[in-house]
């Protein structure tokens, strides 16, 4: 697996891990109505968009780059 591959990898893994998370923290808020807990929940969701947003990036400038260079283009 080449070191692209990986990073892709990792970070789709670490957002669906953040998006458990968050779940989990919320079912938390949900029995003891603690507002930390609802806190976290929003702040995992947030950080799980935030990787989402992150990989769809890299995964358009690794295209583009691969296209550039097939291309010849510096």
């Amino acid at each position: 697996m080449s070191l692209k591959g990986f990073h892709v990898l990792l970070i789709t893994l670490s957002s669906l891990l953040v998006a458990v998370f968050g779940g989990w923290s919320l079912r938390a808020y949900s029995t003891t109505g603690d507002g930390g807990q609802l806190a976290t929940a929003v702040f995992s969701f947030a950080l799980a968009g935030g990787l989402a947003v992150y990989i769809v990036w890299f995964a358009r400038k690794v295209r583009t780059r691969a296209e550039q260079e097939r291309r010849g283009d510096p």
